[in-house]
């Protein structure tokens, strides 16, 4: 999986932090907001739609 690929599912950067089974959200250490981050999510998704077709 290239880099920035995977930069863009990682949902850290939206201050979701998981350990284990428990998941915090903290909104003071995101990156990004979430609708910029969907927004990159279904981008993502249709190129790689283009891609196979």
């Amino acid at each position: 999986m290239p880099r920035l690929q995977k930069m863009i599912k990682n949902k850290f950067y939206i201050g979701l932090v998981a350990y284990g089974d428990v998941q915090s959200q903290n909104d003071d250490f995101a990156i990004t907001n979430k609708v910029v981050f969907g927004r990159a999510q279904k981008a993502m998704a249709r190129n790689q739609h283009n891609r196979k077709a």
